[in-house]
This record gives C-alpha cells, structure tokens and sequence, in this order.
C-alpha cells in the first residue's frame, strides 16, 4: 500500500528513530520553505523507508516545534491525501493544535493504551476530549501490551462504552528487537 507516516508529536518525535531514518530534513523544512506547501515539497522533505513508506520525522530538537502550527498540519493532510491510500499521524500524548487539526482531518483515530490502570485513567479522560473535540465515533481503541493480566478488555469496554478495536500481544524480546533495529 502506498503509506504516508507523519510524526506529530513535534517536540519529542521518534518516528525516524523506530524507523531507523536519519532525515536531513524534517517537517520544519517544510513550514518554512518560502515556496509554500505542495506535494512537491513534502516529498523532497520526506524520506523513503525501505518498506516503501514515505516518512516525514519531527524536529530534531524540540525548540524547532514552535515553527509548525495547526494551518500547516492542514495543508500537508491537504496535499498528501490524494497521493496516498493510507495516512498514518503519530500525535503523541497532546492535544495540541496540530493534533486537534490533525483529528479533525482524520477518518480514524486509534488511541493506543496499555492495559493498566493509569492507561484506563487515560483513555477516559481522552474520551471525553476526544468526544468535544471531533466525533467519538470515530475513535478506535487499541490495547497494547495486551496479556492476561488483571486489567481485562473488558474493563476498558466498560470504562469506554466501546468494543477494543485490536488487541496486540506482549512479547518483549521481539518488541525490543524490532525498536532496537528500527
């Protein structure tokens, strides 16, 4: 599939990293092109992941997230959307501007948690963000991590009103393999 990967947790992005990509450039060389934003130059700022996936990274240093607002997320959405079947934005854990933007722009959301009490804590409180923010509905929920431990799927169902999309099991030693190979 022909995949777009944008890594929108601007100040602390590890998408290159988990990648194994070293960009030259970043999302800030975008924003900041005097050019503007076209699929042109998103795709002269982005790189190619030997899976095929094209990947914009974040700023290599959080000072540099200052530099992207919501109307630029917009704009990249904007181009890269007829270009590509899917469009994956990792937002991080903030509901900034870029990332309300961002689910604005979204057909589906999926909010990954662990299955442990403060993750259940979490997925509550993002709930009800998430359902003033855009539609709940299209909200999906992915528990990582997942063993039979105390914590049930059944207890998020409860907590969330929503069947778990996905479950994706633990096993550490592959987990820490691939990250670590990027």
């Amino acid at each position: 599939k022909n995949v777009f990967v944008m890594d929108l947790d601007l100040q602390f992005g590890d998408i290159g990293m988990l990648f194994s990509i070293d960009p030259k450039d970043t999302i800030v060389e975008i924003v900041r092109d005097l050019e503007g934003i076209s699929i042109e130059k998103i795709n002269n700022y982005s790189t190619i992941h030997t899976s095929g996936a094209t990947v914009l990274c974040a700023p290599k240093s959080p000072e540099f997230a200052e530099y992207v607002t919501a109307e630029h997320i917009g704009k990249i959405i904007e181009n890269v959307r007829p270009y590509f079947e899917y469009i994956l934005i990792d937002v991080g854990a903030s509901y900034s501007d870029a990332a309300v933007t961002a689910f604005e722009n979204s057909d589906t959301i999926f909010m990954i948690n662990n299955p442990d009490m403060l993750s259940l804590r979490g997925a509550k409180i993002a709930k009800n963000v998430l359902n003033s923010l855009v539609s709940y509905d299209k909200t999906e929920f992915v528990l990582n991590k997942f063993s039979n431990g105390l914590i049930k799927v059944k207890d998020f169902e409860n907590m969330l009103e929503k069947k778990v999309y996905a479950t994706i099991a633990t096993d550490y030693k592959i987990c820490q393999n691939s990250i670590n190979s990027g």
